[in-house]
């Protein structure tokens, strides 16, 4: 748990990483604009865990106040003060997802950073109408998501969120210089020359379907995605991951490559269909895939 601060590590060892983190954040303050203090609200959920272990919080035990308790044998050990602590990370993201949890709005490369990073976080959820107003604007200028916030530090585009992660935590990029200026490039171009002939094809498929154009622009809108894949199947072929081990440089390429689920391009090249499917086989990407998709189900519960 190379986030949590060392003071926390008799708690780690006494009650479990995953109500540590909780503590932490409720302590700290951060996680009460996202959790109501109440053990009965789902809200409990927007809490996650710290992604160095593998154990989920168990959202019953959260809702029937359970997972709060602390076990006899600790009832000796007393927290660091809450002033003394680093304020945890908040990431801000959509209230209710317009993907219907698939994993595709773009605070899912950040939680997976995190995921993969081991840096436990704590989540506010916004609606479109907040995500106009003043307050959002002033932690994401554009009115999107996702915003990041960590000690006084307020940072908004997803790239730019996962870079600044991988340069200050190790994990994410390669150590050597070279391989490492490498791995940035690759950043740039997932999200500067991948993604937009994607973004521009699935949002013509979305928009523009009753347009007088639209039969006669989308050849030429697959056929630049086409290209793009293909090149970067070819510059791939037979490794893993495109610079060594898996970087900040696959996180980004395979959440740009995954909006073309439903495509029919992708299945052309099946060198990137196997490399999406080994990055959805992290345990990192599967820990926040899970985190996101249950904020939205219990959006969707909370609406019924």
């Amino acid at each position: 748990m190379a986030s949590t601060d060392q003071r926390w590590l008799p708690f780690a060892a006494c009650s479990g990483a995953s109500t540590v983190a909780l503590a932490l954040a409720v302590t700290a303050g951060a996680a009460t604009r996202s959790w109501s203090g109440n053990p009965n609200s789902n809200a409990a959920s927007n809490i996650t865990h710290p992604p160095s272990t593998t154990r989920p919080l168990d959202h019953a035990a959260a809702r029937s106040g359970s997972a709060f308790r602390t076990p006899s044998h600790c009832a000796s050990l007393v927290p660091p003060p809450a002033e003394s602590l680093p304020m945890p990370i908040t990431l801000t993201v959509f209230e209710d997802s317009p993907d219907r949890g698939r994993g595709l709005a773009r605070d899912m490369q950040v939680r997976w950073a995190l995921e993969e990073l081991g840096l436990a976080y704590a989540v506010r959820g916004v609606s479109f109408a907040t995500m106009k107003g003043a307050e959002h604007l002033a932690r994401q200028p554009f009115g999107q998501i996702p915003a990041f916030e960590e000690d006084g530090l307020t940072l908004f585009e997803s790239g730019a969120i996962v870079l600044h992660l991988a340069e200050r935590h190790p994990g994410l990029l390669p150590a050597d210089p070279h391989a490492r200026a490498r791995a940035l490039a690759w950043m740039f171009a997932a999200v500067s020359t991948i993604e937009p002939p994607i973004v521009e094809w699935a949002m013509a498929r979305m928009l523009e379907r009753d347009a007088d154009w639209f039969a006669a622009r989308q050849p030429m809108l697959e056929e630049r995605v086409r290209t793009r894949l293909a090149q970067l199947a070819a510059r791939l072929g037979e490794r893993d991951w495109l610079e060594g081990g898996f970087t900040a440089a696959d996180l980004l390429m395979i959440s740009v490559l995954r909006r073309l689920e439903r495509a029919p391009m992708l299945p052309e090249q099946p060198r990137l269909v196997a490399y999406i499917a080994r990055g959805e086989a992290r345990p990192a990407f599967q820990r926040a895939f899970a985190a996101q998709r249950a904020l939205f189900e219990a959006r969707a519960r909370a609406n019924d």
